[in-house]
């Protein structure tokens, strides 16, 4: 009895493992993308997170981890000056949105 409990455990799938993948934005700060405009964000399972526009010529990378229950971090590390944001975020099947002072990004999980 206690093996089977103990398999059991192990089952259920990790807050970073939900993130990992592509998502596409369909509102940034609580707007809908610009016309033409596309933004990726790659959560990737290293810790970092890769964020690609059609009207950038650059990808930007930054770090993420879970930082408690639905808290998640961003990080732009030596990119930039500015420190680490902890953000509220809530998935609801394909739909990822993260909260901030500026309004909801939207996120839906690329196939």
């Amino acid at each position: 009895m206690v093996v089977l409990v103990l398999g059991l455990s192990g089952c259920g799938v990790s807050a970073e493992r939900e993130l990992e993948g592509a998502w596409r934005v369909q509102e940034r700060f609580g707007r809908p993308m610009p016309e033409g405009v596309t933004e990726t964000r790659t959560f990737h399972a290293d810790g970092t997170l890769t964020i690609a526009r059609t009207d950038m010529d650059e990808t930007h990378t930054v770090r993420w981890a879970i930082a408690g229950e639905w808290r998640l971090r961003i990080d732009p590390g030596d990119a930039s000056e500015a420190p680490a944001n902890d953000y509220t975020y809530r998935l609801d099947g394909d739909t990822l949105t993260i909260a901030s002072d500026q309004g909801d990004t939207v996120l839906v999980r690329s196939r």
